[in-house]
């Protein structure tokens, strides 16, 4: 009947540890929004709606966005029909790079990305052979990098 059970309670020395010691906190300011879908196949018009917030690691003070994959032209590099990539806003982005970029001012897709002089090419690397490279001139069609890839999050 807790005779033989202490009635005072003794504080524990330390409160006890809720994370792991190699674990990181939550911190709400690092998450990014997901502004929508890009194509991963031909341009297709970009429109850009939060739809949430997803957490990234990322803390380097750039502004980072997710978008969610549309199309198979990027498989091949991970980047699945469905899936999230991150995007850190740039202007510019290294030759061989995957980039999501914009087409005719408002037609957006995911590619790798190559300047050569005046001509652009956005490579595909898909398992799907009808994906052929993207060629465009800048004296006829502007196009401009959003941002580099910097992960892709698969979503089953």
């Amino acid at each position: 009947m807790g005779y033989d059970v202490p009635m005072s309670r003794t504080a524990p020395s330390s409160p006890p540890a809720l994370l792991p010691a190699e674990a990181t906190p939550f911190n709400p300011q690092n998450t990014a929004p997901l502004l929508g879908t890009v194509r991963a196949g031909l341009p297709m018009y970009a429109e850009e709606n939060i739809e949430g917030y997803i957490p990234i690691m990322q803390n380097d003070g750039a502004k980072y966005f997710w978008l969610r994959v549309s199309g198979d032209s990027m498989n091949a590099a991970g980047m699945a029909d469905g899936d999230q990539i991150l995007v850190r806003e740039q202007p510019e982005v290294e030759n061989g790079q995957p980039a999501v970029v914009i087409v005719n001012g408002d037609e957006a897709t995911v590619k790798y990305f190559r300047r050569e002089g005046n001509l652009i090419i956005l490579t595909p690397k898909s398992f799907n052979p009808e994906h052929q490279p993207q060629v465009y001139d800048l004296k006829n069609i502007s196009v401009r990098v959003v941002g580099l890839v910097v992960e892709c999050r698969k979503v089953f």
